[in-house]
């Protein structure tokens, strides 16, 4: 699998805090196709990742 560049992941990161801290999501987890909760933890991991490639 090809990497992501670090501006490729800041868009990742950028469009999931939108979708899990932005408006409101009705049937988030059938629309997403899983919970909000999970993609959360899965915007923290990016967060993290993201502030280890700034270092």
């Amino acid at each position: 699998m090809r990497e992501l560049s670090k501006e490729e992941w800041h868009m990742v990161y950028s469009a999931l805090n939108e979708v899990c801290n932005g408006k409101e999501v009705e049937e988030f987890e059938i629309r997403m196709g899983n919970s909000e909760e999970k993609f959360k933890v899965l915007l923290d991991k990016i967060g993290n990742l993201l502030d280890e490639l700034n270092e």
